[in-house]
């Protein structure tokens, strides 16, 4: 069975003698390869290649600042991005405004720092 993250299930079909089982060399040479990202405090590759954000959705040119604990900045090329390890997930464009100018207010940080 082949398990790479980039089919949207495990398929046996696809799987060849002498590529599959392999040495690393081997192996990364077929298409359904891809490198695993390693989940160290969701650096911003790992951010970026897991949750792909979309470019007209949720990326802004200037970088964005909040006093939000749950706010994490991403730099993604000529651009930014915010992750909300709250929400796990980018924030769209007037997300960012909002949790820039008042992020006190935010209903979902006020539980979840009442959990800690």
């Amino acid at each position: 069975m082949c398990y790479s993250p980039l089919l949207p299930e495990p398929r046996a079909d696809i799987v060849k003698k002498g590529i599959c089982e392999g040495d690393e060399l081997s192996y990364s040479r077929c298409k359904y390869y891809t490198k695993v990202l390693k989940d160290e405090g969701k650096n911003e590759e790992y951010l970026i290649q897991k949750y792909r954000p979309d470019p007209m959705l949720n990326m802004v040119s200037y970088e964005p600042k909040s006093g939000c604990e749950f706010f994490k900045v991403v730099k993604s090329k000529n651009s930014y991005v915010v992750f909300c390890d709250a929400l796990q997930r980018y924030l769209t464009k007037h997300e960012i405004e909002l949790c820039m100018k008042d992020f006190e207010r935010c209903p979902i940080r006020r539980v979840l720092s009442l959990r800690v």
